[in-house]
């Protein structure tokens, strides 16, 4: 029996790592989604009071010009406290217009 209950134990112990790290790979992933959606806001709101709508269609871009701007950069995370980290993990990303 012994041998079983180091196994148990072994296995205990793993499972408890992979949801550790599913809880860490969903954590960075909510972070990098607050991150773009405040980075969204902030540049559709600048479009919106700089470009006038014929404008804006005129300059639209080919599919080709708008693929060279999508590259993924790395940024360094934000510097956030861990009660604003807890709120974002466990907020809902849908946002209402008298929030924006």
């Amino acid at each position: 029996m012994n041998i079983f209950s180091f196994l148990g134990t072994c296995l205990l112990f793993v499972g408890f790592l992979m949801v550790l790290f599913s809880i860490k790979s969903v954590w960075d992933l909510k972070i990098e989604n607050w991150r773009l959606v405040k980075e969204n806001a902030a540049l559709k709101k600048t479009v919106r009071d700089n470009v006038s709508v014929e404008k804006f269609r005129q300059q639209i871009q080919s599919e080709d010009e708008i693929m060279e701007f999508e590259r993924p950069v790395k940024v360094e995370d934000p510097d956030i406290s861990w009660s604003v980290s807890v709120q974002i993990f466990w907020s809902s990303p849908f946002i209402t217009p008298c929030n924006m």
